[in-house]
C-alpha cells in the first residue's frame, strides 16, 4: 500500500485556499496531525457546526498536483482516483459500518478510510490511464 500512496499531491490549507502546497499523500492519510480536529467533528451533533468545523480543515487532491484549485490546472496526475461512498446515499445497505472491512479486501483498492464526519468512506483506487480520468471516474 505505501508505495502506491507515497506520492506528492496538492495540499490546500483550507477550502478557500486557491494556491496549493505539495504534500505526501501517504503521510496525510496515516498521520495524526489533524486527528483531534477530526474526532471533534465526529462528536459534534449539530450539522451546521459540524460543517463549519470541517470547512476549517485542510484538504488534499489524491489525483494529482495542481497549479490552482480547478481541474484544468492539473500539472501531474498520480494515477489514483478517490471516490466517496456516503451512508446517507446507501441507507438501505445492510451492515454499512462493515463496509470498510469489505472494500479493503478488494485487491485494487489501495486505501479505504472513514470520512471526516464519520458517516461514509473514501476509497483510493489506482487507475490504468490517468489521461482517461473522467471515464474511470464514471465507471467507478
Amino acid at each position: 500500500m505505501k508505495n502506491e500512496l507515497n506520492q506528492t499531491v496538492s495540499f490546500y490549507a483550507s477550502v478557500t485556499d486557491t494556491r496549493p502546497d505539495d504534500a505526501n499523500l501517504y503521510d496525510l492519510l496515516v498521520g495524526d496531525t489533524y486527528k483531534s480536529e477530526v474526532l471533534a467533528i465526529r462528536k459534534e451533533r449539530n450539522p451546521e457546526r459540524q460543517k463549519a468545523m470541517k470547512n476549517k480543515l485542510p484538504l488534499f487532491t489524491p489525483s494529482g498536483i495542481f497549479l490552482r484549485s480547478d481541474a484544468k490546472s492539473l500539472l501531474q496526475p498520480t494515477g489514483l482516483i478517490c471516490i466517496d461512498i456516503d451512508g446517507k446515499d446507501n441507507a438501505g445497505a445492510n451492515n454499512f459500518d462493515r463496509f470498510k472491512d469489505l472494500i479493503a479486501a478488494v485487491p485494487y483498492v489501495v486505501y479505504c478510510g472513514l470520512s471526516v464526519r464519520g458517516n461514509g468512506y473514501f476509497c483510493i483506487i489506482p487507475i490504468a490511464s490517468p489521461a482517461k480520468f473522467q471515464q474511470h471516474f464514471r465507471a467507478l
